[in-house]
């Protein structure tokens, strides 16, 4: 089995919103972090396997300019990132299910 990386996206909603919905759809807890490449986001926690975040499509620098994350899609405003899983079918069918207004975007094998 190989660990991938998937990315969703979301054109409505806030973070907060996604949040609820995405955690209760894959029955996990989420809870708020911060780094300096996203700002702040929300996340599981991350324990040397699978990891899913919930974050702004951007970087908030205040008054200099917002920089996209996922450039590639810059009409999505919301992102989700499930990372090192080797569930990414069953996580993608349950999204689909239970989260209609997730796009699945890419997975990449890592």
């Amino acid at each position: 089995m190989t660990r991938t990386y998937d990315l969703y996206g979301s054109k409505d909603g806030t973070v907060d919103e996604l949040t609820a919905v995405v955690a209760a759809a894959l029955n996990v807890t989420m809870e708020p972090h911060e780094s300096s490449a996203y700002g702040e986001y929300n996340r599981t926690p991350g324990i040397g396997g699978e990891t899913i975040s919930v974050q702004p499509n951007y970087v908030d620098y205040g008054e200099e300019e917002d920089e996209l994350i996922e450039g590639d899609f810059p009409e999505y405003s919301v992102i989700v990132r499930i990372t090192k899983t080797y569930r990414g079918e069953e996580i993608q069918a349950r999204l689909a299910e239970k989260v209609p207004q997730l796009d699945f975007l890419r997975r990449d094998p890592l």
